[in-house]
């Protein structure tokens, strides 16, 4: 028999329950762990206070909190910011005017639904016009300035990146001046240096060869900093290709080469929804670099317009499917019977399904139908630049980075 009992490690309210393991053998559940290392599951620990930091790389950042009154959101897909009748401006209105602005906005929303204790919180955080973006494919990186405050951070990435050069990690830094302004730079590209040879490393080493996750882990050291304001990070998404990064894979399929292996954001605005302690408020960040302030700096990007298929000039033919009527079942079936065999253990089939979108079915009309229509706990709506968007629902938990507190 287990007993169950609310707990809390802050001054604000919170409904986890605690499930502590009180017989039985075996391994400690995740839920008992949770409970013992005092983890936040990913979700905030109260609203923060705000304040002035130091970075691990020398920025100075101030952090101001202005709070939102709580609303719970409705998930119907006919939902928007313009649908809901407040007066005041709360959390509801202001998920909502976030969905419509990724429409056209560089920016990231992600959503958690479904509380279960020691695995789920429920609680919600997104952001549009992020001042600094690192895309990479291949050995290739580029750091650019979205707006005049992403100019006022570039000298921190300067030195962040030309450290990683002296250590011999990347080959070559270039710095792309303003065009408006020349004394500023907008852009820092590099190159990493190429794979080291098979077996002239440690296999516990593999993943901390030189790659685009060695710029990401230097941006991090650069701008992170340890205090209970923990939503300042770098947010977006990872192509499966980063894996050739330090695996030497022969590649047999085609690759796009306009195809992004990473694109992140850093904000400097954030919208944060705790449901799981009705609570809500937006983090806004400035940044002191070289006795240069973004304080005062509009958070504002150029817009792009979202653009039906219809508009584009595709030279290749538009394919609905990848995988023929009853290919996919065959599949199963074989799949199956080589289970039987023993010659496979675990097997992931997939076959790709495609639709236009038109003028009238924009990514977040997408978004919130399968906000409203799926029940896995997690949800994200990205717009990548380029023209590109991710939209989905996952039962899986996307990525959770946090320190033991003990």
């Amino acid at each position: 028999m287990t007993t169950t009992k609310l707990h809390s490690t802050t001054s604000q309210p919170s409904s986890q329950p605690e499930v502590a393991k009180t017989g039985g053998r075996g391994d400690i559940s995740t839920s008992q762990l949770s409970i013992e290392k005092n983890l936040n599951l990913g979700s905030p620990q109260g609203r923060p206070a705000g304040g002035h930091y130091l970075t691990r790389g020398g920025v100075q950042i101030t952090s101001n909190i202005t709070p939102l009154e709580f609303t719970k959101s409705s998930a119907s897909e006919h939902v928007t910011s313009a649908s809901i009748s407040s007066s005041d401006i709360n959390s509801a209105t202001k998920i909502e005017e976030l969905v419509d602005k990724l429409d056209t906005q560089r920016g990231v929303f992600l959503s958690s639904s479904y509380e279960f204790p020691g695995r789920y919180k429920r609680w919600s955080m997104g952001f549009v016009n992020p001042p600094l973006e690192i895309s990479g494919s291949g050995n290739d990186c580029r750091i650019e300035a979205l707006n005049d405050r992403g100019k006022i951070m570039i000298p921190a990435v300067i030195r962040a990146m030309e450290e990683l050069k002296t250590e011999g990690i990347l080959e070559t830094v270039e710095l792309v001046n303003d065009e408006d302004d020349d004394t500023l730079v907008k852009k820092v590209l590099v190159k990493v240096q190429a794979m080291s040879e098979v077996g002239s490393f440690s296999e516990e080493d593999r993943s901390r060869q030189p790659s685009l996750f060695s710029v990401v882990r230097s941006l991090v050291d650069t701008f992170g900093y340890d205090s209970s304001d923990q939503q300042l990070g770098l947010y977006g998404a990872f192509g499966y290709d980063l894996t050739f990064q330090f695996e030497p894979i022969t590649i047999h399929q085609k690759r796009d080469p306009n195809q992004r292996d990473l694109l992140l954001y850093i904000p400097d605005e954030i919208l944060v929804v705790d449901q799981d302690r009705n609570d809500a408020w937006i983090q806004s960040y400035d940044f002191s670099i070289d006795n240069k302030s973004t304080q005062g700096l509009p958070r504002t990007n150029e817009p792009q317009s979202f653009k039906p298929y219809e508009e584009y000039k595709s030279t290749t033919e538009f394919i609905e499917r990848d995988t023929p009527k009853h290919e996919f079942s065959k599949s199963v079936e074989r799949a199956k019977d080589e289970f039987k065999v023993g010659n496979l253990f675990e097997a992931v089939l997939s076959q790709t399904f495609r639709h236009k979108l038109d003028a009238e079915t924009p990514p977040s009309t997408l978004f919130r139908r399968l906000r409203a229509r799926n029940p896995s706990p997690y949800g994200f709506f990205i717009n990548l630049g380029e023209d590109e968007f991710l939209v989905g629902a996952s039962p899986e938990m996307f990525v959770r980075c946090q320190k033991n507190s003990r």
